[in-house]
């Protein structure tokens, strides 16, 4: 299955930096001794709904229910051009609300169904981990306001949320996720210094 996904993943992207992009986030969950094919498949179509025209129906049928499942929690919402912001945002009746505080909303809103999602199945957790110790690894291809948005939402949604979780996860899932955490604070701090925030 890992190597009918890679294919699919190869076919898709045509860039070679979108190609290594799941590879390296499979390669971090095999540091951590993740090595079950659900979640290395997972890792691996990470991002594939946003980057083509794949369904998550396609995705169930090719790789199973499970791998459909947290690929489609994982997925963000796209963002539309400007010219569909603002008749997206006037559609919404939010008139008292700004452009800012609407975004922030529709973030708040893939919080939580990442939250209810890592409730179903704890490789959603993990995978998302990953993804975050891979952006604080390669922090230069980020812009300086976004590398602080970055740190900022770690910081203030995504640490508080995991650790509400941790109580659910079985022993071997508990250690993974202590050494995953350290290793995405000593990140944060790392940056932090960096960038000059408190």
């Amino acid at each position: 299955m890992f190597k009918k996904a890679l294919e699919l993943v190869k076919k898709t992207y045509s860039s070679k930096s979108k190609i290594d992009l799941p590879l390296r986030f499979v390669e971090i969950l095999k540091k951590y001794e993740f090595d079950e094919e659900d979640i290395l498949v997972s890792a691996l179509l990470f991002g594939i709904h946003e980057n083509s025209e794949i369904t998550s129906l396609e995705v169930s049928k090719m790789f199973g229910s499970r791998v459909g499942f947290i690929v489609n929690t994982l997925k963000k919402f796209k963002k539309p051009k400007e010219s569909e912001e603002k008749n997206n945002f006037s559609k919404q009746n939010l008139k008292n609300m700004s452009f800012e505080k609407y975004f922030d909303t529709v973030f708040i809103m893939y919080v939580n169904n990442l939250y209810y999602g890592i409730l179903a199945d704890e490789y959603i957790l993990f995978i998302k981990m990953v993804e975050q110790i891979d952006q604080l690894s390669n922090f230069e291809t980020f812009s300086v306001p976004e590398q602080k948005k970055k740190i900022r939402e770690l910081m203030e949604f995504f640490l508080p949320m995991y650790r509400k979780i941790v109580p659910i996860l079985t022993k071997p899932y508990l250690e993974k996720y202590k050494k995953m955490e350290k290793e995405l604070i000593e990140l944060i701090k790392f940056h932090k210094a960096r960038l000059g925030m408190h």
